[in-house]
């Protein structure tokens, strides 16, 4: 009797130990499914190298992004204000759900070699990879009012005679 009691006691605490471990497993995998998100949209953003950039441009179109024409174009290539515009959109956040919508406003970040990387402008957002990776940076239209503006060439009546 005492050896059934003892047999019995022992499945009982195997099935909680199951039990545990599988709570544990499943706690595990939960956490893992919601950090592995976070990890690589941080190792995007840490490997596009916006830090390296020279200088900054940044452009609002008319209509749709990269489909119409110009409407404000401003460039910043003072070393020390480039270098103090990266280290700000570099300490933004990246928010887990949050998105912003790509509009009309891109900013373009010109690397040494010759590289672009550009952004999409969202009020306090910056959508990189064409809006895939989104940061919050805070409000950045103070920083593009002191880009020196650019002359924009104005073309006339392009109808074929």
């Amino acid at each position: 009797m005492k050896v059934k009691a003892s047999v019995q006691k022992l499945k009982e605490k195997a099935k909680t130990k199951k039990r545990q471990i599988a709570a544990c497993a499943a706690a595990i995998l939960t956490i893992c499914a919601f950090t592995f998100p976070i990890i690589t949209r941080h190792m995007a953003f840490k490997n596009l190298g916006i830090e390296n950039a020279v200088k900054i441009t940044y452009v609002q179109y008319v209509g749709e992004a990269f489909a119409s024409s110009l409407k404000v174009q401003r460039t910043l290539e003072d070393e020390g204000a480039v270098k103090e515009f990266t280290e700000t959109v570099s300490q933004g956040k990246i928010p887990y759900a949050q998105k912003g919508k790509a509009e009309n406003s891109v900013v373009f970040f010109h690397m040494e070699n010759g590289d672009r990387i550009s952004a999409f402008v969202d009020g306090a957002n910056l959508g990189f990879n064409y809006g895939k990776l989104w940061i919050k940076t805070g409000d950045l239209s103070d920083r593009f009012d002191i880009m020196e503006e650019q002359d924009l060439v104005k073309i006339k009546d392009l109808s074929s005679e």
